[in-house]
């Protein structure tokens, strides 16, 4: 696993699109999968978020081929999971997912948030995410449901103290 960059945009954006394709099809329609495949698939759209505060993590076989990527924000929000439909199963998204926590924590962060779609919601509920809300989203144009969830994520005591010292300096005697 690395962190992704720019010259990685084509490669996540097919990565993306394939998986909606083939995987999200079991839980959402014909109609509402194109819609979703076709947001993944834009490199504008990812050009767009790699100029916000998302960190994008790529997983990889060694032969430059991407196998899934995770983006995540220093506060704590999950913006995006995905693994190549050959590789599900592998523990690859268990794997993107802890850099995602450690990356947030490292940051401060005290939980995680994100909106997943049903064909993930096992996936998150298996590691410690709750649901807090079905919702209706619309993707280009088109109607469909997601989950928003959250994982509260027990500060580690080395994190925390960095982050008490930042926010509160020692102070000195006089």
């Amino acid at each position: 696993m690395r962190p992704a960059g720019c010259e990685d945009i084509p490669a996540l954006a097919r990565l993306v699109r394939q998986t909606i394709l083939r995987v999200n099809i079991r839980d959402y329609t014909p109609r509402q999968v194109e819609a979703w495949a076709a947001r993944g698939a834009s490199e504008a759209r990812w050009k767009e978020l790699w100029k916000t505060a998302l960190s994008f993590f790529v997983a990889h076989d060694g032969q430059g081929n991407l196998l899934g990527v995770v983006s995540v924000d220093g506060r704590g929000y999950l913006h995006s999971l995905f693994v190549h439909s050959e590789h599900q199963g592998e523990g690859i998204a268990t794997a993107l997912l802890l850099m995602a926590e450690d990356y947030a924590r490292s940051r401060g962060a005290v939980r995680l948030c994100s909106e997943v779609s049903w064909t993930a919601r096992r996936f998150f509920l298996a590691r410690g995410f709750r649901e807090i809300a079905l919702q209706k989203v619309e993707v280009n144009g088109v109607s469909m449901e997601n989950f928003r969830m959250e994982k509260p994520m027990p500060c580690e005591s080395s994190v925390c103290e960095e982050a008490i010292e930042q926010l509160m300096p020692p102070v000195s005697a006089a």
